[in-house]
């Protein structure tokens, strides 16, 4: 189900990856976008959510991985990407749950730029980068919901929960960031005065 909605909301192929126990989702999005890499079927499983929240029980994860990044699960970027939503959704699964703005710890990351950068989180956020995403797919009466997890750094993070997520939010998109993976981008908090000026 989910495979199929993504390849008629972009009207391209997906790449079927089996993973553990799971089948993920992968596709190069057109005009060098980056690659779309989500999980399919962890709606199947509601999350228990406060009544508040009881509309976003149905979610799939998302990563919006660089477009040269490779497809292949050799490849120790790929994997780590798999290996950390299938992570994700495993513990969600099992009586958990998250909204937007919980942030999960960044873990194993393979030897190389994106580890060197010193990414310390994952944030669940609702799509920015790819607005196709934003609105939920239909499942009965309920819809499902895609999250992207976005790698923040340690002051990011440290900032976001004093200051509350949507203000966050609301900084990344003045400052052109998304949940699209960037390995070479500097920290959005620059010092606290700057930051909330």
């Amino acid at each position: 189900m989910i495979s199929k909605h993504l390849e008629s909301l972009f009207e391209s192929s997906i790449i079927a990856v089996p993973y553990q126990d799971e089948v993920l989702a992968a596709m190069k999005l057109g005009q060098s976008r980056g690659i779309l890499l989500s999980t399919t079927s962890m709606h199947k499983v509601p999350m228990l959510m406060p009544e508040k929240y009881a509309d976003q029980s149905r979610i799939e994860l998302y990563f919006m991985l660089p477009s040269y990044w490779n497809i292949d699960e050799q490849d120790p970027l790929f994997h780590w990407a798999m290996d950390t939503l299938v992570r994700i959704k495993k513990y969600l699964e099992q009586g958990h749950w998250a909204i937007n703005g919980h942030t999960f710890s960044l873990k194993q990351l393979p030897e190389g730029r994106f580890k060197a950068a010193g990414f310390s989180a994952l944030m669940l956020m609702e799509p920015m980068a790819i607005k196709e995403l934003v609105n939920p797919i239909s499942f009965g009466e309920e819809g499902i919901h895609f999250k992207a997890l976005c790698p923040l750094l340690p002051k990011e993070k440290d900032v976001k929960e004093a200051r509350g997520h949507q203000k966050f939010i609301e900084r990344m998109s003045a400052q052109g960031m998304t949940e699209c993976i960037d390995e070479f981008r500097g920290s959005i908090v620059k010092s606290r005065f700057l930051f909330w000026k």
